[in-house]
Order: structure tokens, then C-alpha cells, then sequence
């Protein structure tokens, strides 16, 4: 989508599209190699703060700032490839665990706690994402939380 059909969500689009885009990365490195920078925190940072303020958008309908359908679907689909990338890493052994690694365990589980708040297990998953698979990556992510 171009960025005129976005309209006055075109920021929002892009700084979702982007963070998403290097979560996914991180998360992958980790499992790769147990390793990922300084951005994966910031990233699940992003993605949450968006779902919440989209969420927020979505139940109050006289705000002024509008999203368009367009908009909407881009940040939907965002959002399903973070879930999706979320649920992945935390089905997968990380091959070196790493103090970095663990960290990142349970920042990943607050953003799949945070997705599943909109994403409903039982209301049906995004393509791509079963309920068995985000049941597993949520119990992995109790685990990495409650340490």
C-alpha cells in the first residue's frame, strides 16, 4: 500500500512496519546463535504501545485522529507478523542460552501477553498462528517471566 491510502496513519504505519520487521530479526538471531542487539527491547516497546493505542483509537470514536481501513489492515497484519514471529521464538529452543537471551525470553512474553489481549486464543488466531503453538509459546513465556 502507498502511503497516500494510509492517511493520517502513514507514521504509525511505518514505525509498526519497521519494529515488527527487526523483532522479527532479533528474534531470529536469537535462536540462531542465542545473540540480538540493544533494539529488541525498544522494538517490543513499539509494538505494544501501538496495539494499545490503536486499541484505543478503535473505543473512542470521537477522537479526532482517524484511521482509515487501509491503515487498519496494514497495522493489523503488523501486528499478526509480531504475533507470529512472537509465538515462533517462543516454541524454539535457543541453541546458546545466553543472559541476553533469557532477557529477551521474557521481553517476548510480555509482548505475547500484550498481543493476546486483542488477539483472542479462542476467538481464532491470525492465519499462520495455531492455538496449540501460542498455548506453548504462553506457558514458555510464564516460565521466562516468572524468573
Amino acid at each position: 500500500s502507498g502511503s497516500g491510502s494510509l492517511g493520517n496513519a502513514t507514521l504509525l504505519c511505518t514505525i509498526l512496519r519497521m519494529a515488527t520487521g527487526e523483532w522479527r530479526i532479533q528474534l531470529g538471531r536469537l535462536v540462531v546463535d542465542g545473540t540480538a542487539d540493544d533494539t529488541i527491547e525498544p522494538c517490543g516497546r513499539v509494538i505494544v504501545a501501538a496495539l494499545f493505542h490503536v486499541v484505543h483509537l478503535a473505543e473512542n470514536k470521537r477522537e479526532k485522529f482517524q484511521i482509515n481501513g487501509s491503515a487498519l489492515l496494514h497495522l493489523r497484519n503488523s501486528l499478526q507478523d509480531a504475533l507470529h514471529s512472537t509465538v515462533q521464538f517462543l516454541c524454539q529452543p535457543i541453541t546458546q542460552p545466553t543472559d541476553s537471551s533469557k532477557s529477551s525470553q521474557a521481553i517476548a512474553g510480555r509482548v505475547l501477553g500484550g498481543l493476546l489481549t486483542e488477539f483472542g486464543v479462542w476467538d481464532g488466531l491470525p492465519n499462520g498462528v495455531s492455538t496449540d503453538e501460542t498455548l506453548k509459546a504462553l506457558s514458555a513465556a510464564l516460565r521466562y517471566t516468572d524468573k
